[in-house]
């Protein structure tokens, strides 16, 4: 079962269709070509800013 689909039916979190959706089929950002031109460097892992994301809704995923 995708990501999206399981959080919203354990309950989780109440999620719209589209927040679903999203979840569902995700996204991806690679940030080579804004490290190697730039020098930028993200300030935190796809997982530090999902956990973040997490603790400012008070989920725990543990």
């Amino acid at each position: 079962m995708p990501f999206g689909r399981s959080i919203s039916s354990a309950g989780l979190i109440d999620f719209t269709t589209e927040q679903v959706r999203y979840l569902t089929f995700g996204r991806v950002l690679d940030t080579t070509l804004a490290q190697t031109t730039f020098g930028l460097t993200p300030r935190y892992s796809t997982l530090q800013a999902f956990e973040s994301f997490l603790a400012r809704r008070e989920v725990s995923v543990a």
